[in-house]
């Protein structure tokens, strides 16, 4: 045998494989594909605790407070938003125009009313 032969039928499989493994996906039930190396990333490398604020004097809480409006601008804060409508309200009708309920359905007149 020649030279060149052995070297064809040694570099001939390797070719194979590199072609196949560039074909596509490796096969799930091959357990000798290769498969890329598994990495843990955790949840929790960037938590940063909460940072505690320094503790002040009952008076200069109170000053704080006194300087945002005091407790009737909170109370304010919140009846505004108490006021505020929740979602679009229709526009009123006059009050000459009142509805009347829809009938009820057939089959069941004979219901007692509750």
């Amino acid at each position: 045998m020649s030279l060149s032969l052995i070297l064809c039928a040694a570099i001939l499989p390797a070719q194979a494989q590199t072609a196949t493994a560039k074909a596509g996906p490796a096969d799930p039930t091959d357990s000798r594909a290769s498969v890329p190396a598994v990495q843990y990333s955790s949840t929790l490398a960037r938590y940063r605790p909460i940072q505690e604020t320094p503790p002040v004097s009952w008076q200069q809480a109170n000053e704080k407070a006194n300087q945002a409006g005091g407790w009737r601008a909170y109370a304010r804060e919140k009846a505004e938003a108490d006021d505020r409508p929740t979602s679009p309200t229709a526009p009123a009708s006059p009050a000459s125009q009142v509805t009347k309920p829809a009938p009820a359905a057939k089959g069941h007149e004979g219901h007692a009313p509750r």
